[in-house]
């Protein structure tokens, strides 16, 4: 008797807590209990926003602008903001590029360091190899073809596509379909069939 009253001394809180625990299953009352919960808990969070709405209004805003701004974008997105930063340079011819990529970043908003870091690489590295990127282009379009008749969309899409298969790795299929879907939202109507078939041509010959 002495050990059970010890035992039931020691553990009477785990005891009744296993008991009310049993009792609510058995009854199914725990659904009742949580609804109970849920709206007293409620009632409390409504009542605490009401007195401090203004408050609660600007950490909310804060919130979502933090988010907004701190998203991670993924790589088409930022693959498009890169497109769109090329075809400006490629018609304001700056003299200085780094410049003009801050400028960019910080006139859109871009806060993502992927996405900064991916369109630095991309415009710096286009430039650097613009020379064979462009012969590789134009030895691949018709023969009565010179690299100036494109229209400076298409040649942004088609440096940016090449520049990410043969300097990044990129798989050739994705950095096509990619390019292609630029033509499709930006360029004109010829320009989807126009970027596939040089992008499939250069892919081909070098496939070889």
């Amino acid at each position: 008797m002495d050990d059970f009253k010890s035992f039931w001394n020691n553990n009477q809180g785990t005891i009744i807590g296993v008991i009310v625990a049993v009792i609510l299953l058995i009854t199914k009352l725990h659904d009742l209990v949580i609804a109970l919960i849920l709206i007293i808990g409620c009632g409390f969070i409504g009542n605490y926003i009401y007195k401090n709405k203004t408050e609660v209004k600007d950490k909310l805003k804060k919130f979502i602008d933090v988010t907004k701004k701190g998203k991670i974008m993924d790589r088409s997105g930022a693959r498009e903001l890169a497109f769109k930063l090329l075809y400006s340079l490629e018609i304001q011819k700056p003299e200085n590029i780094e410049e003009q990529i801050e400028l960019y970043i910080e006139s859109n908003n871009i806060t993502s360091q992927n996405a900064k870091t991916y369109m630095e690489d991309v415009v710096n590295g286009i430039e650097k190899n613009k020379e064979q990127i462009d012969k590789l282009i134009e030895k691949n379009l018709k023969s009565d073809w010179k690299i100036e008749r494109i229209s400076k969309m298409d040649l942004s899409i088609l440096r940016l596509a090449i520049y990410e298969i043969n300097y990044k790795e990129l798989p050739y299929k994705v950095a096509i379909n990619e390019a292609v879907e630029l033509a499709k939202k930006y360029g004109e109507d010829t320009s989807k069939k126009f970027v596939n078939g040089v992008l499939a041509s250069i892919v081909k010959e070098e496939n070889k």
